[in-house]
């Protein structure tokens, strides 16, 4: 290196310096995130925009929604739902669709028409469509599981040529086993990784007593959504705002790499101490100074 580019160098790393602490060069922080509409589906239903904007100005960027019914989202069309996301300053990536899967031949969700589900999607922008639940009559055995996996692999082709990925959302009862076999690892290993990919909810992950980061581990890359609750310190092991429970979160992201995480979520299905945007706030407030 000759002296005028040490110089050069030098002098910009100076600059650099005067905006970065030693600490920002070398720890990740977390940027932008969303937060999970079903946390707040009481006031969507009510007084969506003002819900909508109270959100952006806590300092999320964007949003997850759970609200999608027959061509609606949460009651408005679209194009409306977008219009009304986007001035607050909110994208829509990801959304939840519900179940009905007992109708395999038919492809059915909650929908009337999966194709037709998937443009109301792709009119959104919406880049993941994620399975949010399975009904406990459809989840009775591993033969179960493995139409599950079958029908995810066939919606994922499906909504591939719309240009949206087919995701699944796990709760704790997809690790116990049935039969000697975990139906979580039927659902990984049967679904195809270019087609399907999974919103891993970390408190249920915890809630069945499991270590998310052997999922990691055991299925690399597969883990493209995350949903990020905490879990409080009490025999029940109730919800609570991330940061004020027991899970490790500098772990979690420290390993979050290996999960494949793109998008994650802040989540929280009740709330006890605080109201639903308040609960929002406060793990958005722990989440913006996390370090890992």
């Amino acid at each position: 290196m000759n002296r005028r580019s040490f110089v050069k160098k030098s002098g910009a790393l100076a600059a650099a310096s005067t905006f970065l602490s030693p600490a920002a060069l070398f720890d990740k922080r977390l940027n932008q995130y969303g937060a999970m509409l079903y946390t707040v589906r009481d006031l969507m239903k009510t007084d969506p925009a003002n819900t909508l904007l109270r959100i952006r100005e806590m300092g999320y960027f964007e949003v997850e929604h759970a609200g999608y019914d027959e061509g609606t989202f949460y009651g408005l069309e679209p194009k409306d739902f977008k219009t009304l996301c986007y001035q607050r300053g909110l994208r829509i990536r990801s959304g939840h669709v519900q179940t009905g899967f007992t109708d395999y031949s038919k492809m059915r969700t909650m929908v009337r028409d999966w194709e037709a589900a998937l443009d109301d999607m792709a009119e959104i922008d919406q880049e993941y469509v994620v399975l949010a639940y399975l009904q406990e009559i459809e989840r009775k055995t591993i033969d179960d599981y493995k139409r599950i996996a079958d029908l995810l692999n066939q919606c994922g082709e499906m909504s591939r040529k719309k240009g949206i990925r087919m995701a699944y959302h796990n709760h704790a009862f997809e690790f116990e086993p049935i039969d000697g076999q975990v139906p979580m690892d039927v659902l990984l290993e049967i679904t195809d990784e270019k087609l399907v990919t999974f919103e891993m909810d970390l408190y249920w992950v915890h809630k069945a007593n499991v270590d998310p980061v052997t999922y990691f581990e055991k299925y690399p890359k597969r883990f493209e959504l995350w949903h990020v609750k905490d879990m409080d310190n009490s025999e029940e092991q109730f919800f609570t705002e991330v940061g004020t429970g027991v899970i490790d979160w500098e772990r979690m992201f420290s390993n979050s790499k290996q999960a494949g995480l793109k998008l994650f979520y802040v989540e929280q299905d009740e709330c006890r101490e605080h109201n639903p945007l308040r609960s929002l706030e406060i793990s958005r407030e722990y989440l913006s100074s996390i370090r890992y």
